[in-house]
């Protein structure tokens, strides 16, 4: 696309050219609208008449809380229904690199992918990702850090860490290098991390939008960004301004 992702049309396998330029005319119009503040500028089309927001919200809310390293860079689905002009994403899938295995720093990740930065940076997008996040991903996130909750098919960590022991134990049997981590220590890692990465988010994003705070939560500048201090002074003396009130765009 015009900025530089690569989009693979996974089925069906083999299409038209005329097929192919359908989606891509798609893709890059929703791609022009997300990166000029909602509205694509060419046509005036407003971004959620060309991706649907609430699938679009939720893939984001849950490949953050993962902190998914692949999330919006690649193994990130989006389907085309049959008759209609509009993006839809989902399923999530490959979670390999995911709830800590590729990074443990309390940051924002896949919001700092060139594409998810964009969506940010609109308030609708924002705004439906912050009642996900404070709604229902909080009170399933609560059932997963209990002793024995359930709700619907989701049940506690400790249930599934009990589930998969046997199979754990042969595991280790042909895959040593996993075995010197025991169990236990395993699921307190898992827990430990679900439990203070959304603490984290829930804190940095109860920011966004409020006038009141501090400081600006921008998602582009971590506690880890060399210039966190600098940046953070300079914008609260008023030298400097964000982009937007998410991102800095440094």
């Amino acid at each position: 696309t015009p900025q530089g992702q690569h989009v693979v049309i996974k089925s069906p396998e083999y299409l038209s050219r005329e097929a192919v330029l359908y989606v891509k005319e798609l893709f890059t119009a929703y791609e022009r609208a997300i990166f000029s503040g909602g509205t694509d500028p060419v046509t005036g089309v407003y971004f959620s008449d060309l991706a649907d927001l609430e699938s679009l919200a939720r893939t984001y809310a849950l490949l953050e809380f993962a902190c998914d390293n692949d999330g919006f860079l690649s193994s990130t689905f989006c389907y085309v229904p049959q008759g209609e002009y509009k993006l839809y994403f989902a399923p999530t899938w490959d979670f390999d690199t995911a709830f800590g295995s590729a990074m443990r720093n309390q940051d924002f990740l896949v919001a700092t992918r060139k594409h998810v930065s964009a969506l940010l940076d609109i308030r609708d997008f924002r705004e439906r990702v912050k009642e996900l996040f404070f709604g229902e991903l909080k009170e399933l996130t609560d059932v997963l850090l209990s002793e024995k909750g359930e709700k619907g098919a989701l049940k506690s960590l400790t249930a599934y860490f009990e589930e998969i022991r046997a199979s754990r134990e042969m595991n280790n049997i042909l895959w040593t290098r996993y075995a010197d981590v025991s169990f236990e220590e395993a699921e307190k890692a898992l827990r430990d991390y679900i439990g203070g990465h959304t603490a984290w988010i829930a804190s940095e994003m109860a920011l966004w939008d409020n006038p009141e705070a501090e400081r600006r939560a921008f998602v582009d500048v971590p506690p880890t960004y060399w210039a966190y201090n600098q940046i953070n002074a300079e914008v609260k003396n008023g030298i400097m301004e964000g982009y937007s009130d998410v991102t800095f765009k440094p």
